[in-house]
C-alpha cells in the first residue's frame, strides 16, 4: 500500500512525445507475510482503472526478500516519456504494484 500520499506528476498537461515526472512515494508492506518480490508498472490510462488497452509506460521492481512485515521502501521520483503516437485527449498515469500478497493501482489524472 502506498502510505505517503498520492504520487503527483509534473507538469500536468503535455503533448505526445513529453516528458512527465512522477513524484517520490513510499510503500509499506501492511500485511502479515513477507511481500517477496513485487513490481511496479506505470500506465498511460485513458480512465482511473488500468485495463489491457492502456500503454505500459515503464516498470521496475523490488526484489527478493521484497518488503518485510511493516517494512517501508521509498521509490524515487521516476521520468515518463508519453509516447509520440499518443492521440490528444485526457488521460492519467496509473500505477500498478503487484506481489503475491497484495496490489493496488493509484491513478493520477493529467487532466
Amino acid at each position: 500500500m502506498i502510505t505517503s500520499g498520492p504520487p503527483t506528476v509534473t507538469p500536468s498537461s503535455v503533448a505526445p512525445g513529453e516528458t512527465v515526472e512522477l513524484s517520490a512515494f513510499t510503500v509499506k508492506n501492511q500485511g502479515t507475510v513477507n511481500s517477496g518480490t513485487f513490481y511496479n508498472g506505470y500506465y498511460l490510462s485513458t480512465g482511473e482503472i488500468i485495463t489491457s488497452s492502456d500503454t505500459i509506460l515503464y516498470s521496475n521492481s523490488l526484489n527478493d526478500p521484497g518488503l518485510a512485515v511493516d517494512a517501508s521502501f521509498n521509490w524515487g521520483p521516476q521520468t515518463l516519456t508519453i509516447p509520440a503516437q499518443t492521440v490528444s485527449g485526457d488521460y492519467y498515469i496509473c500505477l500498478l504494484y503487484t506481489s503475491d500478497a497484495a496490489d493496488d493501482t493509484p491513478c493520477v489524472d493529467l487532466g
